[in-house]
């Protein structure tokens, strides 16, 4: 859940004050004679039920109402819940975001984005994500052409995307691709093994990447 930053100080204000009655409550139990003890402690007792029933509304407030790039349903022009995230959502919206961004996996394989990096978001958090990305397409479509863009990439992109892998600690994944492309040249039957073996793996890595780090993928 994103909390809003006016929610959030409210919340610390109403927590503040719950302290602060708390406080008063066990100074009162100490100090005070037992008529005005009674008096103070239903007064305070009615102030600390006020201020649940008020936190309880900010908390209500502040379910997650900015978009999420993986968790917002244009249909029902809301988030969904992070729970009902599935892989198919996550690859979805990962070939809209390659598409928007690099135009296809090909300009990925190929070009020097890796290296610009502007693109990858303002942290690189996408990076991880593209990479096991570029990895399960491979291994989905299943094409010869396409498994030569591995192959054919710029050294520098296997080795930045190995490196976006180690980030993700999938440091032994990235150690087998680098090995692959340093000993087998452009024999694609290595690579395909390991990918097409591990297919399943690279889809659950890449939900669950999202759901470790959803905060990284709000709009704002």
């Amino acid at each position: 859940m994103r909390i809003q930053k006016p929610v959030a100080i409210l919340l610390a204000v109403v927590m503040a004050l719950l302290a602060i009655l708390g406080a008063f409550l066990v100074k009162v139990g100490v100090t005070t004679p037992q008529v005005f003890k009674k008096i103070c402690f239903f007064i305070c007792v009615a102030m600390i039920a006020v201020l649940i029933a008020l936190l309880g509304y900010l908390l209500f407030l502040s379910r997650d109402k900015e978009p999420n790039y993986f968790l917002y349903d244009r249909n029902l022009g809301k988030n969904i819940p992070l729970e009902e995230l599935r892989f198919q959502t996550v690859n979805e919206k990962m070939t809209v975001y390659i598409s928007t961004n690099f135009e296809n996996a090909e300009k990925l394989w190929m070009s020097d984005v890796w290296a610009r990096g502007a693109r990858f978001g303002a942290n690189g958090e996408y990076s991880g994500l593209v990479a096991y990305k570029m990895l399960f397409d491979l291994a989905d479509h299943d094409k010869v052409d396409q498994w030569d863009f591995f192959a054919e990439a710029p050294m520098e992109t296997i080795i930045r995307l190995c490196d976006a892998l180690s980030r993700c600690g999938d440091r032994n994944l990235a150690q087998k691709l680098m090995y692959i492309r340093q000993n087998c040249g452009v024999e694609i039957a290595p690579l395909r093994s390991l990918l097409l073996g591990n297919k399943k793996y690279l889809a659950n890595k890449m939900v669950n990447l999202v759901r470790r780090n959803i905060e990284w993928f709000y709009y704002t």
